[in-house]
C-alpha cells in the first residue's frame, strides 16, 4: 500500500493529487514504489497554500529501460538520495497546462536545473525533454497540478563524470 497520511485530504469530487492519480493506474506502479522508496509521495500529493507541481512521470516500461541504463535491476538498487534527486528532476513547481507548455522553450525543475522542450516533429501530440525524457501523454490534469507521461526517463544531474564514463564503458 501506499504511505499516504492523508488520504482522501486533499482529494476534489473529479479530481485527486498527483501521486493519489498515479498510484491508482497500473501504468505507474513503479514510479509510485519509488516516490515511496524516497518518501516524496506525500510530497507531489501537496495541495496547500496553491502549491501545485507538473509531473514527468516515466511510464513501467521507462522505468525498467531507466534500470537497464544504470546497469541495475529495482529501484531498491538506487540509494534513497539519487531516487529523491530523480523525482526532483523529473518535477517542476507549478502548473503547466498543455496549452502553456507547447510554447515553452525550457521548464525548471525542482533541482534548479532547465530542461530543453522541443515538440516531437514526428509524432503528434509527443515532446521531449533534455532530447532525452519523450513525453507520450501530455496534461493530464490533476487536483494540484498536471501528469506528462514519459515513455523514456531522464538521467539526473547527480552523477559525477566518472559514473557518467563507467557507465558508458559497461555499455
Amino acid at each position: 500500500t501506499d504511505k499516504d497520511d492523508f488520504t482522501g485530504t486533499y482529494t476534489q469530487e473529479l479530481r485527486s493529487p498527483i501521486s493519489t492519480i498515479l498510484s491508482q493506474n497500473e501504468e505507474f506502479s513503479e514510479y509510485t514504489k519509488l516516490l515511496n522508496y524516497c518518501d516524496m509521495y506525500n510530497a507531489l500529493n501537496q495541495s496547500t497554500s496553491g502549491v501545485s507541481f507538473t509531473a514527468f512521470v516515466p511510464n513501467n516500461a521507462a522505468m525498467k529501460e531507466f534500470y537497464n541504463r544504470r546497469g541495475i535491476d529495482s529501484l531498491q538498487c538506487m540509494s534513497v538520495e539519487y531516487a529523491k534527486a530523480f523525482v526532483k528532476y523529473h518535477t517542476v513547481l507549478g502548473s503547466i497546462s498543455t496549452e502553456g507548455f507547447v510554447t515553452k522553450k525550457t521548464v525548471t525543475n525542482l533541482a534548479d536545473d532547465d530542461l530543453p522542450v522541443a515538440i516531437d516533429s514526428l509524432n503528434a501530440g509527443q515532446a521531449w525533454l533534455k532530447n532525452q525524457g519523450h513525453i507520450i501523454h501530455m496534461g493530464d490534469s490533476a487536483y494540484n497540478g498536471f501528469i506528462y507521461t514519459l515513455d523514456k526517463a531522464i538521467t539526473p544531474l547527480v552523477e559525477t563524470a566518472y559514473d557518467r564514463i563507467s557507465e558508458d564503458a559497461s555499455s
